[in-house]
């Protein structure tokens, strides 16, 4: 009996307590009170302080942000390793043109028995025209290796491109998932300072002591701090997520929800379009493909090539023009065919 007599003055006293807070609030000096003989300094901060320089200023006015599709999208175009992988695969067209091409000719000056009497300024006289004739196919194979490379670079950007991806999006529900966290600290932190107000009129009327009032200040205080531990949090998240994506903003609070409906991932339908489309298996397959040509290539490297030279002149002897011509074949394989790099 006693206890229930007990209930009804605590929470009068309560709400007598919380009257005068609120009719004396303008003319109440929090900061300095009188606890006894021990003067006490209670500041009680507020939930919506700004931030500290250097930590994101987390404002639930500002416009709702970027959506997942939105920043996948920036990361698409702006993302730093994206634009390495579609470089490689610039390379590798570039190597692969090049590899197809035929040498270029030689032109040069011929002049046959300068300074004989009877030719006078040399019998023969005038320009020739050289060329290199590759044979055995071999531009046309180291054509093909290079192309094998750019098909295994257009894999491995395929893959980069996975993973830029999904890193995205596990950045953004991180960021999202800070963002809903700093909310609830911010109303964790309200409600500890509507407690903190309501031990105060407690020892105000003589139901709280000196304890129990430092025990509120301690609880504000921890709690200030998970406000700030999140705050940075959420910094650091959106600080990795606008790395992902190449940009450099400050923080918009994002567009997205917690929640989701996608159904549970099948383990070998998962498994079989993993087999089928991997851009890492695909990216191996033709680096095989491109080491097959290679070592086709290699064994026509022995095969000699032609060389073709020719050109108009003038003979002095005859005092007439002339045609001189000659063929020749390269690197006859007597020796050296090319068995060690075939090897």
């Amino acid at each position: 009996m006693k206890r229930c007599n007990t209930l009804p003055a605590i929470s009068g006293l309560l709400m007598i307590g919380l009257a005068t807070a609120s009719a004396n609030a303008e003319t109440m000096n929090m900061g300095d009170m009188n606890m006894g003989d021990m003067p006490m300094k209670m500041d009680m901060p507020s939930a919506d302080q700004p931030a500290a320089s250097g930590r994101i200023e987390f404002n639930e006015a500002k416009p709702v942000g970027y959506t997942l599709p939105d920043l996948q999208k920036l990361a698409s175009k702006y993302n730093p390793t994206l634009i390495q992988a579609q470089a490689q695969i610039d390379g590798e067209k570039g190597k692969a043109r090049q590899a197809g091409l035929p040498p270029n000719p030689d032109v040069s000056y011929v002049g046959e028995l300068l300074g004989e009497r009877r030719a006078g300024m040399g019998e023969f006289m005038g320009g020739t025209v050289q060329q290199e004739i590759i044979m055995g196919g071999k531009l046309k194979y180291s054509k093909r290796k290079y192309e094998a490379r750019v098909q295994a670079a257009i894999e491995q950007a395929r893959a980069q491109r996975f993973r830029v991806m999904n890193d995205v999006q596990i950045a953004f529900y991180h960021t999202l998932a800070a963002s809903e966290t700093v909310k609830l600290e911010k109303e964790l932190l309200k409600s500890t300072q509507d407690m903190w107000l309501t031990t105060r009129e407690l020892f105000n009327v003589g139901q709280a002591n000196q304890t129990q009032v430092h025990q509120s200040n301690i609880a504000i205080e921890e709690q200030r701090l998970k406000v700030i531990t999140a705050e940075n949090d959420l910094q650091m998240h959106w600080l990795e997520l606008t790395a992902l994506a190449g940009i450099d903003e400050e923080y918009r609070e994002l567009n997205g929800s917690l929640e989701t409906s996608e159904p549970n991932i099948d383990f070998q339908a998962t498994l079989s379009k993993l087999l089928a489309e991997s851009p890492e298996l695909g990216e191996a397959k033709e680096k095989l493909r491109a080491d097959e040509l290679t070592v086709k290539r290699e064994h026509r490297q022995p095969v000699p090539n032609l060389l073709v030279s020719g050109g108009p002149g003038y003979d002095q002897l005859d005092r007439s023009f002339a045609v001189m011509a000659q063929a020749s074949v390269t690197n006859l394989p007597l020796w050296n065919r090319n068995q060690g790099t075939i090897q």
